[in-house]
């Protein structure tokens, strides 16, 4: 775990926030890393697998489960934008044009 002892909260919130993308946990090495019984983390990790904040995965190396944070799907339902192979230049987003009228505003306003 990335947290400093210290500031590791035993809660479900805490284990969920302390948790790493692509990393599994085992029930044992999260009650060692908190100073808690198996039993207390698995009840916990077990209400994180219901809120959906957590993923139940079954490791068969261990042949135990083991928890991860679910995949993100933020990342898969991305698509690029419309415009992402145009060079935006001047012309484009007509901001010379632009200048040049307020420049000849100004002219006109001040004579």
């Amino acid at each position: 775990m990335g947290a400093n002892r210290r500031f590791m909260i035993f809660s479900v919130e805490g284990i969920v926030s302390a948790m790493r993308e692509g990393r599994r946990y085992q029930v044992g090495n999260l009650a060692r890393a908190y100073g808690a019984k198996p039993a207390d983390v698995r009840r916990m990790l077990s209400s994180a697998v219901d809120l959906g904040l957590v993923v139940k995965v079954y490791s068969e190396g261990r042949g135990e489960y083991a928890y991860s944070l679910p995949q993100s799907t933020v990342r898969d339902e991305r698509t690029a934008p419309p415009y992402r192979n145009l060079h935006l230049t001047e012309d484009l987003t007509g901001y010379d044009s632009s200048l040049f009228r307020f420049a000849n505003l100004c002219m006109m306003v001040r004579r």
